[in-house]
């Protein structure tokens, strides 16, 4: 191979992630697309979910999402454990180590594939075996459903992203030197920390008593924003409600601001030593700026992929692009990028839509924060962490 084992398994782990993201949000999307004219197939729902004691009468609620995320799962990993995903389907090549390099080679080149690619080739130009695996797996999902209306394009995408992570996942997990074992859990199984997440404990009991960390509430009425009851994060949301919780989220600002008000209060007057905020919370930098008190932006990501969606954000430079490639002007260190590589959110964003309009704002509140936490290496980020510097002229950490 020509990686290490070491980085196979880095590489392993990132795709387990992203597979697990990309179909809870096929799941997200899906259940959003059922309306209220489809009888059938809230009636076969329903059925499915009965044995749960649930319906859709609460499609929104985790329980139900993480149920319809197991069905659909039923259908997607279905002959997982076979080399080429096929039931009784024998190896491309005789020779192991050839078939391995096969497998990874395939991996190499559908890693980057994206929608839009896919929309003008189709499947099949990149990958013969991959276009039958997702004409099998939707076949087998549309029966599972009794889904008899065509699929709009939101669904469409969201199902060949989940099938590309599965996809991916199957062929490195046949790269490897030495197979990996695949653990399958029937169901009635006991619960067993080690192999299983627990998707209903309780937030609070997740604590232990005499844990120096206290956890403080915030109200939040989502129904008053046009979301569904009881929304407290993007985890039960379809794509397009996400945008919307964003915006909702700004409306908590009077109230975290009188409980960092109450905590100095009860410390004696003394601030809180310091607030740590997600990247899509700028506003709570300005109020910790109000008040005196250390902030800090925490990104999940690394300062290079960050920077470029920050400066895309802020000029929208494919707007105005005369081909599909652009470059960003304030941030030349970068080769050009094609549109064809951005998420939906930006590639169909004009500068007034809902996410433009959110992010005029939350972006440009990060300069009355007081540094930025990276998950990243700073030997292998100087390009993405110096932008940061220039620009919010802030300490960083990682």
């Amino acid at each position: 191979m020509p990686v290490s084992e070491e980085v196979m398994v880095e590489g392993f782990l990132q795709i387990v992630s992203e597979t697990r993201l990309s179909v809870k949000q096929f799941c997200k999307t899906l259940v959003g697309q059922i309306e209220e004219t489809d009888g059938t197939l809230t009636d076969n729902l329903n059925l499915l979910l009965q044995p749960y004691k649930l319906s859709l009468n609460s499609r929104y609620s985790k329980a139900v999402l993480c149920h319809l995320e197991a069905i659909i799962n039923q259908s997607l990993y279905q002959d997982f454990e076979n080399s080429v995903f096929q039931k009784n389907g024998s190896p491309m090549h005789l020779d192991p180590q050839q078939d391995r390099q096969a497998q990874f080679a395939s991996f190499v080149a559908l890693r980057n594939l994206s929608w839009n690619e896919v929309l003008r080739k189709g499947t099949k130009y990149y990958s013969e075996e991959f276009s039958k695996f997702c004409d099998q797996k939707m076949s087998c999902i549309i029966t599972t459903m009794n889904w008899t209306r065509p699929w709009p394009e939101q669904l469409l995408q969201a199902f060949f992203v989940a099938a590309k992570c599965i996809w991916l996942l199957h062929l490195l997990a046949f790269s490897f030197s030495h197979p990996l074992g695949i653990l399958r859990v029937e169901e009635n199984r006991s619960f067993d920390p080690h192999y299983m997440e627990d998707m209903f404990m309780d937030r609070h009991h997740m604590v232990q008593p005499d844990s120096s960390i206290h956890l403080l509430e915030i109200p939040f009425d989502s129904s008053g924003h046009g979301l569904p009851p009881d929304t407290e994060n993007t985890d039960v949301l379809s794509y397009p409600l996400i945008i919307r919780l964003f915006h909702a989220s700004t409306s908590l600002e009077p109230a975290f601001r009188k409980l960092i008000q109450d905590i100095a209060h009860e410390q004696g007057r003394q601030p809180p030593p310091c607030i740590i905020a997600d990247i899509f919370f700028g506003w709570t930098a300005t109020v910790a700026k109000e008040l005196g008190v250390f902030h800090a932006v925490f990104s999940g990501a690394g300062g290079y992929g960050l920077a470029c969606y920050y400066s895309v954000w802020l000029t929208l430079p494919h707007r105005n692009a005369k081909s599909d490639e652009f470059e960003l002007q304030d941030f030349k260190e970068v080769s050009k990028l094609h549109v064809t590589k951005l998420p939906l959110s930006i590639s169909e964003a004009d500068g007034s839509d809902s996410w433009s309009v959110f992010q005029r704002k939350n972006l440009p509140a990060w300069v009355d924060s007081n540094g930025i936490l990276f998950n990243t290496v700073k030997e292998f980020d100087q390009i993405g962490l110096s932008y940061f510097r220039r620009k919010l002229r802030q300490p960083l950490g990682q």
